[in-house]
């Protein structure tokens, strides 16, 4: 025989303030998606500019696959950086461009700040992955 009627689900209703306020944060991403080549943050870097670096990967990948040298550097685990959100610059206007291994995560990542007010967010196109690829050196730890 036929299956029986499905009982009917209870859609969700999204809280309108934030919809509309994940509405503000997609309409402010920039129209290069807020996408960083290793190419403009190595150049960016070497003009001196005043980026914070968020590296968002494990403390073994940072040991196995080593990172990016700069002075202003935070690693926080994707996983730890709701706990860790006061670590975070207090200034929303701060450069930052976050990396992981292969520019997935970091672009999740890029959109949480984004939401938590932070202006100046990008993701480094291809994570370290990508900056190891364009031929940028790799610091590994002693």
């Amino acid at each position: 025989g036929a299956p029986p009627e499905p009982a009917a689900l209870n859609a969700a209703q999204p809280d309108p303030r934030l919809r509309a306020h994940l509405q503000q944060v997609l309409a402010s991403l920039p129209e290069d998606d807020g996408a960083t080549t290793p190419a403009q943050l190595s150049q960016a870097m070497a003009n001196g500019a005043d980026i914070l670096l968020l590296d968002i990967r494990s403390p073994g990948e940072v040991q196995a696959k080593g990172f990016i040298a700069w002075d202003r550097q935070l690693r926080i685990p994707i996983e730890e950086l709701v706990a860790r959100r006061a670590e975070l610059p207090e200034d929303k206007a701060t450069p930052i461009v976050t990396y992981c291994g292969s520019g997935y995560r970091c672009l999740l990542v890029m959109m949480m700040l984004r939401s938590y007010g932070y202006l100046d967010v990008n993701n480094l196109v291809g994570g370290l992955t990508g900056w190891d690829a364009a031929g940028y050196p790799i610091a590994i730890e002693p």
